[in-house]
């Protein structure tokens, strides 16, 4: 009995430390985006006070997320359990501040995110370091996986469900799509289609989707491609199980 604990204290020691390793690595990786971009134009003699200072604060405000992040998961570490901090959060703020990030990664990728919000939606109760980290991490995804294809193009849609009691997030590539077997598995905590992939981005968003008592899909683009789809609660909704779309 003694080792099998010990084995299982192991095990969710090394998710711990996947999932600590998979979310630092997008502010991280932003850090040095923008100080490289800003190494770059003072070479040039192009940046002045201004564009320090915006780049400094782009600087800080991914350090204040990457501290947000170690945070909760000692806070985990300590408690067993994830502490989220609910708020009323925009879903356009949410759309805007995972954006900035994304669009580094659709550089580097040679990749296109088309965005489609509805008007005058209302605010969720969420976390929005978690929501902004889901988020970005099948918007990250999606992009990866159209690499091989002709069409790089991501595209998101934002609106309300069809009741009316919960933001619909929707993120839909045109890439190899995902059989019925790897459906089943990917949200496993270690499973990855890709060879260099730790398995932990899926099971991270289910994560964070459940304890916003929200709902995530996996359905096929016509044409080609996976949609990914979650619902996260209005602020003044009462969420049911397994909230319909």
């Amino acid at each position: 009995m003694r080792r099998a604990e010990t084995t299982q204290r192991l095990v969710t020691m090394g998710e711990m430390a996947s999932s600590l390793a998979h979310e630092l690595n997008q502010p991280l990786a932003a850090i040095s985006n923008y100080a490289v971009g800003a190494s770059c134009m003072i070479e040039a003699g192009k940046l002045s006070q201004e564009d320090t200072l915006v780049a400094l604060g782009k600087i800080s405000k991914q350090a204040q997320r990457a501290a947000a992040i170690i945070k909760r998961i000692r806070s985990f570490a300590a408690t067993k359990k994830t502490d989220p901090q609910f708020t009323a959060v925009s879903p356009e703020t949410i759309v805007t501040e995972t954006m900035e990030l994304a669009l580094i990664q659709a550089t580097k990728l040679n990749a296109q995110i088309q965005t489609s919000i509805a008007p005058d939606l209302p605010d969720m109760k969420g976390d929005s370091v978690m929501l902004e980290q889901l988020l970005l991490n099948l918007l990250k995804n999606a992009m990866e996986a159209v690499q091989p294809f002709p069409n790089h193009t991501v595209e998101l849609h934002v609106g309300l469900n069809a009741s009316g009691d919960y933001i619909e997030f929707q993120i839909q590539d045109h890439g190899p799509g995902i059989s019925d077997e790897n459906k089943a598995l990917l949200y496993d905590a270690f499973y990855s289609t890709k060879s260099e992939g730790m398995g932990m981005g899926l099971n991270i968003c289910r994560s964070i989707v459940e304890v916003h008592q929200g709902r995530i899909t996996i359905t096929d683009t016509p044409g080609g491609g996976a949609t990914f789809t979650f619902t996260i609660p209005v602020l003044n909704a009462s969420p049911c199980v397994n909230p319909q779309n």
